[in-house]
């Protein structure tokens, strides 16, 4: 898949669909994460409805954090793919404030 940016408040299906096989989710599980139903994961990837609120903000962020490992993947970076590994299941299982928070910090001080 080619990586591009979306503009702010314009995310994709395809983008979230992107998002969520970069992380290796199953829609309820990245419905989970977000704190949204199981079937809004399907709505937002068919189309049928936009992501909103927080939960659009939180999946523009991952979409920039999938396009990162995407990167690290292609050019196997073995170091940046590490990192990643082992914050990924940290990010899911503390939940989206605390992880995103924890991640950023990490990723300003590299």
């Amino acid at each position: 898949m080619t990586i591009e940016t979306p503009k702010f408040g314009r995310l994709s299906p395809q983008h979230i669909k992107f998002i969520r096989e970069v992380f290796g989710l199953k829609p309820h599980e990245l419905a989970r994460f977000l704190g949204a139903a199981p079937r809004s994961v399907y709505r937002w990837e068919s189309g049928e409805l936009p992501a909103q609120g927080t939960q659009r903000q939180v999946l523009e962020g991952l979409y920039g954090i999938a396009c990162e490992v995407e990167r690290a993947r292609r050019n196997n970076d073995q170091k940046a793919l590490n990192f990643m590994e082992k914050v990924l299941p940290f990010l899911l299982g503390v939940g989206v404030g605390a992880g995103l928070a924890w991640l950023f910090s990490q990723l300003l001080q590299r």
